[in-house]
């Protein structure tokens, strides 16, 4: 059963992971040891689907699949942000039962993950004989799900990045160097106010000031304002 010091360690353990595919089964494997159930399965939640992206049990789940989020028992935990717990599965009307035939679950818990209130993911333990779910276990689900919400957008973020570079390398170019001139033009000086005595008027005088002076005839050298003297017969 899961301790504060193993559920710390855990955090380490996916601070440290870079990879999507490592991190979810981290999490599966690391969730079923501390828990010390028969199976653990990590669910993300994306356009209203649940997918099954990670597991580790005695028997295989559901990995690489999705159901609609009202057709199980993660979807249901993600929606009202609930824990669940079920002692066993075929007296609770959330389970669908034709998913589970052929599986060896009898009973569950899970745990929604959630980041910036909204529930992104769901951490599923599961046992081969009725089990009721202890408070210690809930608390320690909790708080895996805790430490592993920000890791897993972190890296899912970094995984759709690279995907959409390799899917056309231009397209990811052009929309990285857009964010880049967004960010640089937000930081960028503002253009230099007038001073506060100045005006319109005032202005244009100065103009005109600085005209005369440099149209105003001078020693030759070739030039003089904008004409040339030899061109124009002046000396």
């Amino acid at each position: 059963m899961g301790d504060l010091a193993s559920v710390l360690a855990l955090s380490r353990t996916l601070a440290d992971c870079t990879n999507f595919e490592d991190l979810v089964a981290s999490v599966a494997t690391n969730t079923r040891a501390l828990i010390g159930a028969d199976g653990a399965t990590v669910v993300m939640q994306r356009h209203g689907r649940c997918h099954y992206v990670g597991e580790d049990a005695v028997g295989a789940l559901w990995k690489g699949r999705d159901f609609p989020v009202g057709a199980c028992v993660s979807g249901w935990a993600m929606t009202h942000r609930q824990q669940v717990v079920i002692p066993d599965i075929r007296n609770d009307p959330r389970v669908p039962q034709q998913l589970y035939l052929a599986t060896f679950v009898r009973s569950l818990a899970m745990t929604p993950i959630e980041r910036g209130g909204e529930s992104i993911g769901a951490i599923g333990v599961y046992w081969a004989s009725t089990h009721h779910a202890t408070q210690q276990e809930l608390l320690a689900l909790r708080a895996i799900a805790e430490s592993a919400a920000p890791c897993l957008l972190s890296v899912r973020a970094a995984a759709t990045s690279r995907m959409a570079w390799r899917a056309s390398p231009t397209a990811w170019k052009r929309s990285n160097r857009r964010g880049r001139c967004a960010s640089s033009g937000a930081l960028a000086s503002p253009a230099p106010a007038t001073s506060p005595g100045s005006s319109p008027a005032r202005r244009a005088t100065g103009s005109a000031a600085r005209t005369r002076r440099w149209s105003r005839p001078r020693a030759c050298t070739g030039w003089t304002g904008r004409r040339c003297c030899r061109r124009s017969g002046k000396s």
